[in-house]
């Protein structure tokens, strides 16, 4: 075996570890994604079955104080009454979705690790530029 052959070998196993390292630090990445992942998913359902859960017993509320405030005022102010509740109906809603609004734009970015990791691995690779 001459010196060129075991340099060649030397080379193609260091080229070996290297692609391997990669290969696991591309794996890491990715099981972080897939844990972030469920994270974000489990948040998203916990958020729209509460919405929904919300939205169901508002509606129904409204819909008794309605006619609630309707028998009420049907007497004294028939549609006074009723083009003042709703527009306070219609007010309160819209309150209610500029709240979810900025709730959602004041979120937490999903996935913040693995981008946070990701950013890491490419100052490290510009470092040894």
């Amino acid at each position: 075996m001459s010196s060129t052959e075991a340099g060649n070998g030397g080379i193609l196993d260091a080229l070996r570890r290297v692609a391997g390292s990669l290969l696991q630090i591309a794996r890491n990445r990715v099981e972080l994604f897939a844990v972030e992942l469920r994270i974000e998913q489990t948040r998203l359902l916990a958020l729209l079955v509460a919405l929904g859960i919300g939205l169901l017993l508002a509606m129904v509320g409204l819909v008794v104080l309605s006619v609630l405030i309707a028998l009420l005022v049907w007497e004294t102010a028939k549609f006074v009454g009723l083009i003042i509740l709703t527009v306070f109906l219609f007010v309160l809603a819209f309150v209610i979705f500029w709240l979810i609004w900025r709730w959602l734009q004041t979120a937490p970015r999903p996935f913040p690790e693995t981008i946070a990791q990701l950013q890491k691995d490419c100052a490290c690779f510009k470092k040894e530029d």
